[in-house]
This record gives structure tokens, C-alpha cells and sequence, in this order.
């Protein structure tokens, strides 16, 4: 448990940004992926005068690097090409950039291109989490070589240490950033007003990127990503990403944020694209996010049980949309402690 409670990504808080008195419209202010927030192992001083690179974190997709088609490293090692138009970025340490601290991100892409090695050296919970936020979301631009980082907390650790803890410390930790395509979007603004992705959700089972990729087929994961669709799909339902949806669009609206927005940029040669109904635009989102997380249950073969919510697995009774019946139910099927009963 890290100071920010194990969180494995960012937090924003929507501004309106005026510098100098010149307004510059609506942005989005975010804490960083880093060595803090993702509690890695600072570079250790030895009593010889020596370090030791501990923990490390590696930023995927970069243009500090160029040509990409054979693996090279900048001048200054904080950018490598791994493999093939797989260039990285690292982030952590920066001050000890070089082949130590490259090592294992290297060894990744040398090695470790089996189902044995990912299932050893990475978290499956990670993964799969990661997996479905990109499937479910439509979030185009962040499965392939780009827009994720792997850290290690530490890795001198041994990974086939018998303390399970200790051994864990050297896994690797998949963290997204960059998530300007969600529900449907393109990363130039192009899809809007109905217009979104038709990117299906079953594509996601083909070119899936490293890690990932070596244990599409793989029994152990497959299981895993059923089952943390299943424990996660409340939070993914539509209601869900609704209430977030409509509390932004609110915020926006009622403040008058939207409005200033587009009254900045309609003045502009040069514009972002944008909505003027934001609205009517959050509406038609609704609708495509709708389809998508049915398209999502349809994919797992999610059924009627399956889909109740944990908490509705215990003695009261719900309705088989996992939502909790108060007084005298109508006749009909209802879930009561995990299984389906008949009220008559």
C-alpha cells in the first residue's frame, strides 16, 4: 500500500486556463506516472562510492529516438529502440540512464515472448485490467507499441524468491497514460456526432501488444480476464460511465466552461475539433457505450447469474439486473444468494 493507496494511473481535475489574462480554454491537470506514485525502489548507494539501479520505469512510444528500425540508443541512453518501431522512453532513473537499467526491458523483448515467461514476470490481475479498459472503452491508441508504461519495483529482487512478497518486486506493473481516444473517439477529434469507432471488441484477440500477445491463448489468462470482467462490470456498466459522463457534462454546462470554450475557438483560424451541443453529443456517446458493453458480455459469454454484482449474492433479493427488490416482489425469477429463485 503506497501514500497514494496502490493507485496504477492518474488523476485530473478539469481547469480553465488564463495566462497572462489571455483565456486558453478547457484542460485537464493531472499528477504524473512516477517513481512516487507507483512506489519504485530509489537507486541504492553503495559504501564504495557505487549505485545500483533498483527501481525502474520505462514510457512506451517515443520520437527522442530515430531511425527505428533496428534496436540503438540515444546518445544520452534515456531512449532506446527495444525491437522494430519499439522505441521507449526511460523515465526512471533518469540520472542513471545505461544498460543496467535497460537490462531487464531488453530481456523482455530478447526472452521473455512466451506464455511462461509473462505468466512469471507479470501481473495476469494487471494485465487483464488493462485489456479490458482498452476493450471496453474503444481506446484505440493505447494497444499497440505506445501509450503505456512497465515498471519494476525492484529489480535485484529475486524473482524465484520463496517469499512470495519479495519475489513479487521484481514483476512488472503495465500502467496507461494517453487516453485521448476513449468511448469511441479518434485522436484528432474526427469521430463525433454518432460517428465513433466501429473497432470491435473481438479484433482486440489479434495484434495485441507485448505483453499480452503471448498468452492470448493462454487457459490461465483467458480465465482471468472472464473473471475480472465479471468482478469489474459494475463499475464498467453503463449507468457507471453515465453518472461520470452527465456529471462532467453539467459541470461544463452549468458553469458555463463549454460555452466560453467555444466561443474562444469559433474565433480562431486554427481550431480543435469540437462540439457545440455538448449535450445532445454526451447522449449520442450513451447510446454507442450501451452497444459497446453488451458487445463486452457477448465476448465473455456473460450470463444472467453471472452478471449479478457480488453484493447481490447474499440473502436479500434481487431482480436478475442485480438491482435490490424492496418490499413484495411480483411473481417472477430473482437472484437470492447467487442463484435464481421463482416468486409466485
Amino acid at each position: 500500500m503506497t501514500q497514494f493507496d496502490s493507485r496504477n494511473g492518474t488523476q485530473g481535475r478539469f481547469v480553465e486556463v488564463y495566462i497572462n489574462g489571455t483565456y486558453y480554454g478547457i484542460y485537464c491537470m493531472s499528477d504524473r506516472i512516477n517513481r512516487k506514485l507507483l512506489d519504485l525502489k530509489k537507486v541504492k548507494e553503495n559504501t564504495d562510492n557505487t549505485q545500483t539501479v533498483r527501481g525502474v520505469l520505462y514510457k512506451s512510444g517515443t520520437q527522442d529516438i530515430t531511425p527505428q528500425n533496428e534496436r540503438s540508443f540515444s546518445a544520452d541512453s534515456l531512449a532506446c529502440v527495444a525491437e522494430w518501431h519499439n522505441a521507449w522512453e526511460l523515465s526512471f532513473p533518469e540520472d542513471n540512464a545505461g544498460i543496467e537499467a535497460w537490462a531487464p526491458l531488453l530481456d523482455m523483448f530478447d526472452n521473455g515472448k512466451t506464455a511462461t515467461y509473462v505468466k512469471k514476470y507479470f501481473y495476469l490481475d494487471n494485465m487483464a485490467d488493462y485489456q479490458l479498459h482498452v476493450m471496453a472503452l474503444a481506446i484505440a491508441d493505447n494497444w499497440g507499441n505506445k501509450n503505456h508504461f512497465f515498471s519494476i519495483r525492484d529489480i535485484t529482487a529475486n524473482i524465484n524468491d520463496r517469499d512470495l512478497v519479495e519475489a513479487s518486486k521484481r514483476k512488472a506493473v503495465m500502467t496507461p497514460w494517453d487516453l485521448d481516444t476513449s468511448l469511441g473517439g479518434a485522436y484528432d477529434g474526427s469521430y463525433y456526432d454518432g460517428n465513433y469507432t466501429d473497432w470491435p471488441v473481438t479484433s482486440l484477440d489479434n495484434n495485441a501488444p507485448y505483453p499480452i500477445f503471448p498468452v492470448t491463448n493462454d487457459a490461465t489468462y483467458r480465465a482471468t480476464l472472464k473473471r475480472r470482467w465479471l468482478e469489474g462490470r459494475q463499475y464498467f456498466s453503463p449507468d457507471s460511465v453515465n453518472a461520470k459522463l452527465e456529471r462532467y457534462r453539467d459541470l461544463f454546462i452549468s458553469t458555463g466552461a463549454w460555452e466560453r470554450m467555444v466561443t474562444h475557438f469559433d474565433t480562431k483560424r486554427y481550431k480543435p475539433c469540437y462540439v457545440t451541443d455538448l449535450a445532445a453529443e454526451i447522449t449520442l456517446i450513451e447510446a454507442w457505450y450501451a452497444q459497446r458493453f453488451q458487445q463486452m458480455d457477448d465476448f465473455f459469454g456473460v450470463t444472467a447469474l453471472e452478471s449479478v454484482p457480488a453484493a447481490a449474492q447474499d440473502d436479500a433479493l434481487y431482480d436478475l439486473l442485480g438491482r435490490k427488490v424492496s418490499g413484495t416482489p411480483a411473481p417472477g425469477f430473482y437472484i437470492r444468494g447467487g442463484k435464481i429463485v421463482c416468486v409466485q
